[in-house]
């Protein structure tokens, strides 16, 4: 995580919630929405690997705080809807500037896992993909 701990988290955040809408409902033990036929079984399982691993680490977190948890929530009984992310973005936001060794440990994981090439799923009218990365 860099040193500007607000500015990283608020990035992190952005990225964790992007990558884990379309994965929140399996996550969570509901239906995942036709993801892996779109996207390809390797992929699917290989996002949802590095899927649990993140949300391992938030999910502690999350489930501490009733926003929060209201907000994955939502988003895995929503995962296209762009205002239930917005909601979860900022809670996670909120967790990682709250908690600078869960920010560390998320950022880490999140570097692993765009070493290894991980792809992103990304629901909506074209059901693409995408690889993570860092700029």
């Amino acid at each position: 995580m860099n040193t500007d701990l607000p500015q990283a988290a608020a990035e992190l955040a952005q990225k964790l919630t992007v990558f884990l809408a379309p994965l929140l409902p399996k996550l969570l033990d509901q239906t995942l929405i036709g993801v892996g036929r779109e996207a390809g079984k390797k992929t699917l399982d290989q996002s949802l690997a590095w899927g649990r691993r993140l949300w391992e680490t938030l999910r502690p977190k999350v489930e501490a705080k009733e926003a929060a948890r209201e907000a994955a929530e939502d988003v895995a009984a929503h995962p296209q809807d762009d205002d239930a992310q917005v909601v979860l973005r900022r809670q996670i936001e909120k967790l990682l500037k709250a908690d600078e060794a869960l920010a560390a440990q998320v950022a880490a994981l999140w570097d692993q896992a765009a070493g290894a090439g991980v792809t992103a799923l990304a629901l909506g009218t074209y059901n693409a993909t995408a690889t993570i990365s860092d700029p």
